[in-house]
């Protein structure tokens, strides 16, 4: 084994005790505040006004302010509910690129999550994505009971999620740990990943060489997850065919998150395994510092 996973997954959970999640978030297109419900009953309490979406029940409707402000206006409701996250980590080859830190900086950015959470009086799930999606431990399990085997899927994550979703809890915030490197319409899979979500979170963990290659000349390319051999030649028009490649294949994801509210947010391995300091999430607000 390349690395001591048990060890990645324990400083995670350690660096994890020292941030908190974020509570008050926008969850996907036509819900309500993360956490907050628009259900009828005696303990709601009045929150804010927002925008009509399609899709929102039209007994919300707040016709005098609408009035006001010539647009349809949706009121919002507050009624505190548990909060649980969903956690999937994509365990598949490309995820442990040789030569790389992305293996370890995403099961630990995993760890580091799952302990965030529980600090922060989440319910936490964390699931593991292989040729199938299997629970990597029992609810609210620590980290430390997790038992990871290692990065060794060998089909796209996004064939899983789309054929068989696991029975997450509806409400709940999900996470998905990937490098994203699918074939398969962004679209189609955070649909299934944003059902009846609070709100989704694409955590995208790359290599510093998935970001800018640095290979030149004849170059031996082996996939990780079919054991395919292709010899390339690697050259300036090669490499600009990849970056735009790259750079649609990221507008292509980032467009879908905004399509359905959910929050994008780019790691590199690299940067994080240096300090293990999650910087993408506390900028993005996802996660923010213990004040504990």
């Amino acid at each position: 084994m390349r690395v001591a996973w048990s060890a990645i997954v324990q400083r995670g959970e350690q660096e994890g005790c020292r941030y908190r999640w974020r509570l008050l978030r926008r969850s996907p297109a036509g819900q309500s505040d993360r956490y907050l419900t628009s259900a009828p009953g005696s303990s709601l309490e009045f929150r804010e006004h927002r925008d009509y979406q399609p899709g929102d029940d039209l007994r919300y409707l707040d016709w005098n302010a609408s009035a006001r402000s010539d647009r349809l206006l949706v009121k919002v409701f507050e009624q505190e509910v548990h909060p649980q996250l969903e956690l999937v980590l994509d365990a598949s080859r490309s995820m442990d690129l040789a030569g790389s830190e992305k293996g370890p900086a995403a099961l630990g950015l995993a760890s580091l999550l799952a302990a965030a959470a529980l600090a922060s009086g989440f319910a936490c799930r964390a699931w593991i994505l292989r040729e199938t999606c299997q629970p990597l431990g029992s609810l609210s399990a620590s980290p430390s009971e997790w038992v990871f085997e290692g990065f060794t899927g060998r089909v796209s994550g996004a064939q899983v999620l789309l054929h068989e979703a696991p029975p997450w809890r509806p409400r709940s915030v999900r996470v998905l740990l990937s490098d994203l490197f699918w074939p398969e319409d962004p679209v189609a899979v955070l649909a299934q990943l944003s059902w009846q979500a609070a709100w989704v979170v694409i955590v995208q963990v790359v290599a510093r060489a998935d970001v800018a290659p640095s290979l030149r000349g004849q170059v031996r390319l082996v996939d990780v997850e079919t054991g395919r051999v292709r010899e390339v030649l690697v050259n300036e028009a090669m490499l600009r065919r990849y970056r735009d490649a790259w750079t649609q294949h990221q507008e292509q994801w980032q467009r879908a998150c905004r399509q359905v509210g959910a929050s994008f947010v780019q790691v590199v391995a690299e940067e994080f395994i240096r300090d293990w300091t999650p910087w993408p999430l506390l900028h993005s607000e996802v996660l923010q510092p213990s004040y504990d």
